[in-house]
């Protein structure tokens, strides 16, 4: 079995619904994406990959607990479960050889840690540094192979409850 390893750091956009479970308990579902940036890569033989003209985005969407230990402080923290799957553009001459390669997925986490000030009633602004992780699986030629990603990215927040 052929393993990769991609890691990178991510421009990072995320889309969040919830509600209240209790005072400082959030469940919801969310839709996490990460555009890879500085992009690396290396093979089984741990050689570094020749990346140049492909483009990663990886996708997780599922259930997100957030939790704040003190719901009128700031902190708070951040799980999240679900598929997972990294959107991989390749580059035009590999596209024609390599057309029946699937994008790799699988399931995904995102563990995040984060700090809001609350600006009303209602609406609070903050920061969250997030780490989210999924080994992948993919076929290639006919070869099964393993893709671990993981995506560090610092978002900015903003809740309304």
């Amino acid at each position: 079995m052929g393993e990769r390893s991609f890691d990178g750091t991510s421009l990072s956009v995320s889309l969040a619904f919830g509600g209240s479970l209790r005072n400082g308990i959030v469940l919801g579902g969310a839709l996490m994406i990460d555009r890879i940036l500085g992009l690396s890569g290396t093979d089984e033989q741990g050689a570094t990959l020749d990346l140049g003209g492909y483009d990663f985005t990886f996708l997780l969407i599922g259930p997100f607990l957030d939790v704040y230990p003190d719901p009128g402080g700031g902190l708070h923290l951040q799980a999240a479960l679900g598929l997972a799957t990294l959107g991989v553009s390749r580059p035009q001459n590999a596209q024609s050889s390599n057309t029946s390669i699937d994008d790799p997925s699988g399931v995904g986490v995102a563990l995040g840690a984060g700090w809001e000030l609350w600006l009303g009633d209602d609406v609070s602004a903050g920061a969250l540094l997030r780490v989210s992780w999924a080994p992948l699986d993919v076929q290639e030629s006919q070869t099964p192979a393993q893709v671990d990603v993981l995506t560090p990215a610092l978002l900015l927040t903003g809740t309304y409850n």
